[in-house]
């Protein structure tokens, strides 16, 4: 008998632990008007909000030298690096434009140039990584069309420019930060008939979107 009582105090306590009984109840003895055994019940749902922290340097970095005068290629570009430290997976997309002085002569392609160009023409484009530690990163050594992580640099305005999403997906990192890396590379045009001058500068502006994944566990 006395192991027969500690079974069922076992039963009733691995019961109200394992949330089978969560809160008390009045049971249900008698029906309603129709004849019907019922019970309503309301509760509110809780949600979880996602944990947002994200750190994006506010400057660029971004050299045009179509002679490479300085030994580092026609587009001269460092790594500028984003933090994630979210709760939650982040897309990564960009919306890229360039502006320019009305004396200025550059023209901006949408694809890389075939080296014949006789006018002040530049192809630039964004690429997008990840980084392992938030200092170094490897990028493509050429460029494209198809690469969901490439973005080609167009003229544009603050109220009308194109936008790439989902360029790169970062990992949570709340416990651990994770990186991206992104900076410009492309080509420019030398067989111009018109010299470049410092007035052909561009201001580029780039405009971050990230968004919450789903965690697919």
């Amino acid at each position: 008998m006395k192991l027969k009582g500690f079974l069922a105090t076992l039963m009733a306590t691995t019961m109200v632990l394992g949330g089978t009984i969560g809160v008390s109840a009045d049971p249900i003895t008698a029906p309603n008007e129709s004849g019907a055994y019922t019970q309503k019940v309301t509760g509110d749902s809780t949600i979880t909000v996602p944990t947002i922290k994200i750190t994006v340097p506010t400057d660029l970095s971004l050299t045009v030298d179509p002679y490479n005068i300085g030994g580092e290629g026609q587009i001269n570009s460092e790594d500028r690096f984003i933090k994630n430290e979210s709760n939650v997976k982040i897309a990564v997309g960009m919306g890229l434009y360039a502006t320019k002085e009305a004396d200025s002569k550059v023209t901006l392609a949408t694809a890389p140039l075939k080296g014949t160009e006789t006018t002040k023409s530049a192809f630039i484009y964004a690429d997008v990584v990840s980084s392992t530690d938030g200092s170094t990163a490897t990028h493509s050594e050429a460029y494209d069309a198809k690469s969901a992580s490439q973005f080609p640099l167009a003229i544009g305005t603050d109220a009308k420019y194109t936008t790439k999403n989902n360029m790169i997906t970062l990992e949570k990192g709340d416990s651990s930060a994770t990186y991206a890396a992104y900076k410009f590379a492309g080509t420019v045009a030398t067989k111009n008939k018109e010299a470049w001058t410092d007035k052909d500068k561009l201001t580029v502006n780039v405009v971050f979107n990230f968004t919450p994944v789903l965690d697919q566990q």
